[in-house]
């Protein structure tokens, strides 16, 4: 059933602020973890030359990331494909700071792909608030959305030093804590969207 008016605007103006602060969180802990992805690869490597796999696997999660949670979106809703992006984004950072603590290389790389979800589900959200509102009004409701990405883009980075403190303090490596930031970030955009 089709909402009245003034209810429909109050609906897509409360889902467009909750896909605003999903992206948001989202963003700002992936972002914060993909600052420090080539450090913490160099590091687990012990070399250089491996630092640029990380940055190439979040890319293909994010890819394949877009590819199967709108399959997912099509079948089930966006919310579950948003919710279940995040989550899957979300594990990925939990197994980046157990990579980071074991000091395995190849389990980095698993969690960056899987920390490419939560990429995709960002990126998707812009589809979801397009699709709420009427073509004339598509194209703010995607430039909305992306304001929340931009947060990401200024707060993550500026994370790094306080969650590596914070790590060390309770006696992990300085270089999981942007991960558990990240987890928290991105485990919230999750709770979020569902």
């Amino acid at each position: 059933a089709l909402l009245p008016p003034p209810r429909l605007r109050v609906a897509r103006r409360r889902i467009l602020w909750s896909l605003v602060a999903g992206v948001g969180l989202g963003s700002t802990g992936y972002i914060a973890a993909v600052t420090v992805a080539t450090i913490v690869a160099r590091e687990l490597a012990g070399s250089s030359a491996w630092a640029g796999v990380p940055g190439a696997a979040v890319v293909l999660g994010s890819a394949a990331g877009s590819t199967l949670l709108s399959a997912l979106m099509v079948r089930r809703g966006r919310r579950v494909g948003l919710t279940v992006g995040y989550l899957l984004g979300a594990l990925g950072a939990a197994l980046s700071a157990a990579a980071v603590i074991a000091r395995s290389f190849p389990l980095l790389l698993l969690a960056t792909v899987l920390m490419g979800f939560a990429n995709s589900s960002s990126q998707l959200s812009r589809y979801t608030a397009a699709d709420m509102f009427p073509p004339a009004r598509r194209a703010s409701a995607i430039g909305t959305v992306v304001w929340g990405a931009t947060v990401g883009a200024v707060v993550g980075p500026n994370l790094v030093t306080f969650a590596g403190d914070l790590a060390r303090s309770i006696g992990l490596p300085a270089l999981s804590g942007v991960y558990l930031v990240a987890l928290l970030f991105v485990g919230a955009a999750a709770l979020l969207s569902l």
